[in-house]
């Protein structure tokens, strides 16, 4: 197996609220709410149907992600 493979695993409906909450509050680098690491952040991605953008976080030590809006 590679060794900067990523199989990500998703964040619990509490992490992601609390992701959202960083994100909502313009928050310039975002952290992990489980190990408190740097997330990594693509977006805004506009979605023509969405009443937001959403973005797509990870976080590369705990293998976790998320799409949020």
């Amino acid at each position: 197996m590679a060794e900067d493979s990523f199989t990500p695993v998703t964040y619990s409906p509490e992490e992601r609220n609390k992701i959202r909450a960083q994100i909502d509050s313009g928050t310039k680098q975002l952290s992990c709410p489980r190990c408190e690491g740097k997330l990594e952040v693509e977006g805004p991605i506009t979605v023509p149907t969405a009443t937001r953008p959403y973005y797509r976080v990870s976080c590369k030590p705990c293998r976790r992600m998320a799409f949020l809006s």
